[in-house]
């Protein structure tokens, strides 16, 4: 069970990454069309 939960830890951990490179990427492109 633990072992599932780090794995479950460490799938949470890289979409909230993927989620805010994606936000941080966005931005700028916003800011470049403004």
């Amino acid at each position: 069970m633990e072992v599932a939960k780090l794995k479950n830890s460490q799938k949470y951990g890289t979409i909230r990454l993927n989620q805010r490179d994606k936000l941080e990427v966005n931005i700028p492109r916003q800011s470049r069309g403004l």
